[in-house]
Parts: C-alpha cells; sequence; structure tokens
C-alpha cells in the first residue's frame, strides 16, 4: 500500500502531512483533491477545503495558499515522522522479496536525513542485524508515539 493510503487508514493524514508530502513529491494534486472530499463526505466543512475538493483548474499558487490555510499545527518534526512510519509500514507489508525490502529501506533511511533511530537500517552499520528486524523496531516506536491507543 503506498504510503499516502498508510496514513489515510491510521487515520494520521492531516493538511500539515499534506503540505509536507507535496513539496516531497509524495502527494499528488489528486491525493490533495480526494482527501478534500472525502473531509466534505465526512461532514468537515470549510470554504477552502471545498474549493480545494473543486479545485482541479487553480493555478499552482494559489492551490498552495489554500493548503497552507487550512494548516492549523506545522510540526514539521511530527509531519516527517508520521510519513516515515507510512513508508516504513508500506515496505513491511509489501509482497516484494527480503532483498527488494532492505533496498527500498535503504532509500527511505536516506530520503529522511539518515534518522538516528533508523542507524542500524543501514547495511554499511557495524551492528549485525537485520535491518529489516530493527525496522520492526522503528515502526513500533512510531506507532507507540503516533498511535498510542492502538499499539
Amino acid at each position: 500500500m503506498e504510503p499516502f493510503k498508510v496514513l489515510i487508514e491510521l487515520g494520521l493524514l492531516d493538511w500539515s502531512c499534506i503540505w509536507l508530502g507535496f513539496n516531497r513529491g509524495w502527494v499528488s494534486r489528486e491525493n490533495v483533491y480526494d482527501y478534500a472530499i472525502s473531509l466534505l463526505e465526512a461532514g468537515e466543512f470549510s470554504e477552502n477545503v471545498a474549493i480545494l475538493a473543486g479545485g482541479r483548474y487553480l493555478d499552482e499558487k494559489e492551490f498552495e495558499s489554500l493548503i497552507l490555510r487550512e494548516i492549523k499545527s506545522d510540526d514539521q518534526v511530527e509531519s516527517l515522522d508520521k510519513w516515515r512510519l507510512a513508508h516504513l509500514l508500506s515496505i513491511a507489508s509489501s509482497s516484494d522479496s527480503l532483498d527488494e525490502k532492505v533496498c527500498k529501506l535503504q532509500e527511505v533511511y536516506v530520503e529522511f536525513g539518515y534518522p538516528e533511530d533508523m542507524m542500524s537500517c543501514s547495511i554499511y552499520s557495524s551492528e549485525h542485524i537485520c535491518p529489516l528486524e530493527v525496522m520492526k523496531a522503528v515502526i513500533k516506536k512510531l506507532k507507540q508515539k503516533m498511535l498510542p491507543f492502538q499499539s
């Protein structure tokens, strides 16, 4: 499952995550439209969300401005951790081979700026632990932080 859908499934997606994901290429305009529509269908109305839901013809500046206006809390560290959890869960649940999962894990490790808690996920780590086992521990830690009642 793609990370965007993982965030939706876990109930972790918010406008701050959308903004970060959009800027990093993890979220498409289509994803934003769909998210806005889902909020409207759930009864969460705001004028900006309604415009975004039907905003296929908005120019880039207006589109981005509407997203920014919807951000209630802009905790970039928390949003980054949500995305990291989603990426790791996506790897863990994939049907890829172990080697392919390790390769994807290396990409995530780099893409997220070599997080300290993922140091042993690196194939270059001096520890003799399977990177995928370390990934499971990182997932558990992030879940406890993000989803304390579901862990």
